[in-house]
Parts: structure tokens; sequence; C-alpha cells
């Protein structure tokens, strides 16, 4: 099966970037399982080692729909990694993930998926499905410190610090917090 994978960003991340990284994981993963897989994102992207065709796209491509002109004639699925601008879609079956939240959220297109039962419920939509993580590099460890973990950057008041800190606080726990910022 090839699947195409698209975000409008360098993937991987650089530094800061939950849904490259996410994308990054599992184009790998996707090839780990025998896929072929094609990645449209920024020039500045390095797949380097990892089987994955890289295709480059600049925003103004992405902006004026003339990505579709990029993606392969063979691909089995598109993923979207963000909604594309104008509703603008491939001729081949593609899926939307959507990976933020939005305030003033239009509309949802019937193969839009969200990462969480509460995230899908917030734009009234029925699917969602998970991010997955590699266990390689965030193994679970049989033996717990007893801390929280607030894992995002820290000047976006939409990721909730200060709610995890609060819960930390009432718990009477620690509170490890990865993320920067």
């Amino acid at each position: 099966m090839h699947i195409v994978q698209i975000f409008p960003g360098t993937v991987p991340p650089i530094n800061y970037g939950g849904t490259e990284r996410v994308m990054f994981w599992l184009a790998r993963e996707l090839v780990k399982q025998g896929c072929k897989v094609t990645a449209l994102c920024d020039p500045s992207s390095d797949w380097s080692g990892t089987g994955i065709t890289h295709v480059p796209m600049t925003l103004a491509q992405w902006h004026s729909g003339d990505y579709r002109a990029l993606i392969p004639k063979d691909a089995d699925v598109v993923h979207y990694h963000e909604l594309p601008p104008q509703g603008l879609y491939p001729d081949a079956p593609f899926l939307v993930t959507e990976h933020g939240s939005r305030k003033r959220f239009t509309h949802v297109t019937p193969n839009m998926v969200f990462v969480s039962a509460n995230h899908a419920h917030n734009h009234r939509a029925p699917v969602y499905v998970p991010n997955g993580i590699p266990i390689d590099e965030y193994p679970l460890c049989a033996q717990k410190n007893g801390h929280l973990l607030f894992m995002a950057i820290l000047r976006r008041g939409n990721k909730n610090a200060r709610t995890a800190l609060h819960l930390a606080m009432d718990a009477h726990m620690p509170l490890d917090i990865a993320g920067g910022d």
C-alpha cells in the first residue's frame, strides 16, 4: 500500500512540533509494516535513512492547492495532518487528522478523525484515533517515580500548564515539565 503523508511544515521537527513528530513516527512505522510512504512537506525536512520518499512542498504550493500535482498517481491513501486550504482534496481516497483545537471550527469532513474521544466530542465529531508514540523512545518503566508529567510548550496557554500545576499541587505530587519556554 502506498500512503502519502502531508503536512506544510518541517518534518521531523527541528525543535517543537507535536503534529510534525506524530507524522514522522507514523510514517516510520508504516514503512516498518511494509508500506510505501511518501511525505509531502517543507523542503527543509530530512527523511534520510528512513525509507520514506520526501517530496518537497512549499507553503505557496500548499496554500494555492498546487501541491496536489505532487501527489504520486499510485497513492492508495492520502493522509493530511492539517485541513487543506480551500477544501482542495486529491482524487485519491484521503483522511484528515485534526491535531489541534479550533474555537471556530467550521466543518468536519466525513473522513476526518480527532486524537481523543474528548477532542472529537469538542468538535461535534464521532471518530477519533489516538496518536501513537514509539515506545522505544518513551519506554514504559516498571519502576515509577511518582511524578506527574506535563509535556508541551509552556508559553501556549491552550496547552494547560496551569491546570497541570494545580493538579500536581492538589494531589501533592511532584510535576516534571518537558517542552520548553
